[in-house]
């Protein structure tokens, strides 16, 4: 993997880097409530446990994009080997890329409260309308370290890192139709997003669909 200098945009040392966090629906597996087969044979060892749905991407894997946020996310990142700077309590999360509003999805954010800058979450104008009135969110992490929204666009355009250097990743959003989020049901039939994210340098691309309903 290269290796970049101080200062330098990330653009220039690419190497994308794409790890499952998680793949499980709500609750993972096993769910704590449910003895269903599957969630049997996760308690007995037969089949793998899954913590809930996650995925972080990173072009040269030391800053790391989130596609959502699950509850899990603090087990996810420890198990992962995620590591922040040495001396420091900076997050190497650069940004939060939401599918949608749902639980299982969204309140991961909250975790990354500790920080020294604000949280950058990019959303759709329906998604960010559901976790503000639902969840609070913007009001809630104002209170530690910030948050900063971004709105998806259709074409592609660079995904900045916290300081607003170049990730070495580009990113559009593509909105689907989807309910929203089963707190705060409304008439939004556009509460979801997929995301297609591509390297800056190669053109490499992959797409991240979560919890698609309808093609």
């Amino acid at each position: 993997m290269p290796a970049c200098n101080s200062g330098t945009d990330l653009d220039s040392c690419q190497t994308m880097i794409i790890q499952i966090l998680g793949s499980a629906a709500g609750g993972g597996i096993p769910q704590w409530n449910c003895a269903c087969r599957q969630c049997d044979a996760a308690r007995r060892g037969q089949i793998e446990s899954r913590s809930q749905c996650s995925v972080a991407i990173s072009a040269n894997g030391r800053g790391w994009i989130l596609v959502n946020a699950s509850p899990d996310l603090r087990s996810q990142l420890i198990r992962f080997q995620c590591q922040p700077p040495p001396q420091t309590r900076r997050s190497p999360i650069e940004a939060v890329l939401l599918s949608d509003g749902d639980l299982d999805h969204a309140l991961g954010m909250f975790l990354l409260r500790e920080n020294e800058s604000p949280v950058s979450i990019h959303a759709s104008v329906a998604i960010k309308r559901a976790v503000e009135a639902g969840l609070c969110i913007t009001e809630v992490l104002n209170r530690y370290c910030g948050v900063r929204w971004a709105i998806p666009q259709s074409h592609f355009e660079p995904l900045l890192c916290r300081d607003g250097r170049k990730s070495g990743l580009e990113y559009r959003g593509v909105e689907i139709k989807g309910p929203g989020p089963r707190y705060l049901r409304g008439d939004s039939h556009y509460c979801r997003l997929f995301y297609v994210l591509r390297e800056s340098a190669t053109g490499r691309s992959v797409l991240l669909a979560p919890a698609v309903a309808e093609l």
